[in-house]
């Protein structure tokens, strides 16, 4: 770990092997306190997050599945959901009349399209069960 002195109103760049950049800025000090406020600013695709929520979203990722659900005309839905009989009964709320519903399990491994959706989502504080939209 690198621990670096800084100075209210410094930046620090971390630049990813990629290319990326992530500046760091010291915003201010609160003496009474005795904290300094950090300001991050990084590519829209990564994720800032302090310990405790990482570790609320991991814990949601081993309980939430996704299912795709479908019917008999092809109509498809993506659903995060506890248990298959939920995502059901949310297809079912968007399309009462369908019958010969399928559901089956996709698979969440990290770093796969689906994980990166469902993360998005619980990070945005959405409670199972609910649709992931296609191009969301």
């Amino acid at each position: 770990m690198l621990v670096l002195p800084v100075r209210i109103g410094e930046t620090t760049t971390i630049t990813a092997p990629n290319g990326d950049t992530i500046l760091v800025l010291m915003t201010e000090h609160r003496t009474s306190l005795d904290e300094p406020l950090l300001g991050f600013q990084v590519p829209k695709d990564y994720a800032v997050l302090r310990d405790r929520v990482k570790e609320r979203i991991q814990t949601e990722l081993q309980r939430v599945n996704l299912y795709l659900v479908t019917n008999r005309m092809q109509q498809s839905m993506v659903i995060a959901s506890y248990q298959p009989d939920d995502a059901v009964e949310v297809y079912r709320r968007r399309f009462p009349y369908s019958s010969d519903i399928r559901i089956s399990r996709i698979e969440t491994e990290t770093g796969n399209y689906w994980y990166a959706r469902l993360t998005e989502n619980l990070l945005s504080k959405r409670k199972p069960p609910f649709v992931i939209e296609v191009g969301e």
